[in-house]
């Protein structure tokens, strides 16, 4: 009957195989040799499932193609060695041609310890990153030639460039230069990297787009920085309102602001805050403390090199930072900023502590004296009053210095001092003048402040005696 009876053929003519922008079907792919024939040939992929590999994966997008290889949460790993100098191959994956490749589904790209690179971008390739982990030695991602546009994931390294992660991303030298070679991030989260403040490229290198930041924060004892849409603000009226209203705010200031009537920031009504000053933002007010974090609020201040003012005034307990306002809040302080107390008010402080607690990652703190009598009169960085609450002071790095006698440097309110409600923990930091192991800001008896399994080294800072905290 297939011979005799009528049939209906229904025929369709197809664009040829490798006819531009023809869109052909995904496909899925359960070897390396399957993944590069099929992105070579212009198909987007999905991994079907985990592949150890013994070689570099190199592939070339076609020329005007945009292709996806979605890793459907696998692992692309080696465990053999592929780092290779006379085959040229330095990493798990080689992204080549004229075209784009699109990275998603939350996968990983993991490779061996002491080995290889994750990704390698040349050829004027362009890779979009949406998601997933990237894990490599030295470099998680370089770009050779072409564009690295990172929108999420999580970047890692298994080994560091001389105890450091520099080059986590990198270009090369020569091309970044010559605008060959380059990072657009706008997402992703990197351990021991700032993609807005590195020195990949150079002291002070920002893989950033304009309008992001890269917010720090401490996991596991390790520094990550997590890049964020951020709010450029250049008005007090913004900054007093975002600061005291807006839950979550992420600010970046870039440009000298002052308010006279009080704290240029007060941060309240619970929630976090993000805030990055760089080298030309600056915060100054008239009277009070400059920059109050209150109520719950906790506060991730990074500072690229912008300065916080404490108010010169003939008032008391004045401050460049203040934490604590009828309940207790956390201020923790990242990056090289500067928080300065100015000689010549009646009191002050670079740092002052009602209720709650402060974790110092770095920056430079500077109390100038005051012009009352007594304590009033003595350079304190930081002083812990306790009128509010338990007041408490981590400090893990930074530079603390004072205007002549040092013994106040780090200081507590004594009656609250007496009460047990200040407390210092230091695990790092240099103290100009000041020996945190042997305080005698309480007293005639000597207090040390230094975490147990850490130490106090004399040192030379600037040319004056100093002391730095470090691991014993």
């Amino acid at each position: 009957s297939l011979l005799t009876n009528s049939v209906n053929i229904n025929v369709e003519i197809v664009p040829a195989f490798n006819e531009p922008g023809y869109e052909y079907e995904v496909v899925s792919v359960a070897s390396a040799a399957d993944l590069v024939a099929a992105i070579n040939a212009g198909r987007s992929v999905v991994l079907e499932q985990n592949l150890v590999v013994s070689e570099e994966m190199d592939v070339a997008i076609p020329e005007g193609k945009t292709v996806t290889l979605n890793l459907n949460g696998k692992t692309i790993s080696n465990t053999e060695d592929i780092w290779n100098e006379s085959k040229k191959e330095y990493q798990i994956l080689n992204v080549n041609g004229a075209g784009t490749l699109v990275l998603t589904g939350n996968g990983k790209i993991d490779a061996k310890e002491n080995d290889c690179y994750g990704i390698n971008v040349e050829g004027g390739a362009h890779l979009v990153i949406e998601d997933g982990t990237y894990v490599g030695n030295v470099s998680a991602v370089q770009v050779d030639s072409g564009i690295c546009e990172i929108k999420g994931g999580v970047f890692d390294l298994k080994q560091l460039w001389k105890g450091e992660a520099t080059y986590l991303l990198n270009c090369i030298d020569k091309n970044y230069k010559d605008g060959k070679a380059k990072f657009i991030v706008t997402g992703g989260t990197f351990v021991g990297f700032n993609p807005a403040y590195n020195k990949a490229e150079g002291e002070g290198t920002n893989f950033l787009a304009d309008g992001y930041i890269a917010a720090e924060s401490v996991k596991n004892g390790k520094h990550i920085f997590t890049v964020k849409k951020a709010e450029t603000v250049t008005s007090a009226d913004v900054l007093y309102d975002l600061c005291y209203n807006k839950k979550g705010a992420v600010i970046y200031i870039n440009t000298p602001i002052v308010r006279e009537s009080g704290s240029a920031a007060y941060c309240y009504n619970g929630g976090t805050r993000t805030i990055t000053l760089d080298k030309n933002g600056s915060l100054t007010s008239g009277k009070g403390c400059t920059l109050t974090v209150a109520s719950d609020v906790t506060v991730n201040l990074n500072g690229l090199g912008g300065t916080i003012n404490s108010p010169v005034t003939t008032e008391s307990y004045n401050a460049a930072l203040k934490v604590g306002g009828n309940t207790a809040a956390t201020l923790n302080i990242f990056g090289d900023g500067k928080y300065i107390q100015p000689a010549g008010a009646k009191s002050g402080h670079a740092l002052l502590i009602a209720a709650g607690k402060a974790n110092i990652y770095g920056g430079y703190f500077y109390a100038g004296k005051g012009t009352g009598t007594g304590v009033d009169a003595m350079a304190s960085t930081i002083h812990l009053w306790g009128s509010q609450g338990m007041s408490t002071c981590n400090i893990y790095g930074g530079v603390f210095e004072c205007e002549g006698d040092a013994k106040y440097l780090l200081n507590c309110e004594d009656s609250y001092y007496k009460k047990g409600k200040c407390k210092f923990v230091v695990y790092g930091g240099t103290f100009v003048g000041f020996n945190p192991a042997e305080s005698y800001s309480e007293g005639t008896t000597a207090i040390n402040w230094v975490a147990p399994g850490y130490k106090s080294v004399k040192i030379t800072y600037n040319g004056k005696e100093a002391y730095q905290v470090v691991k014993a």
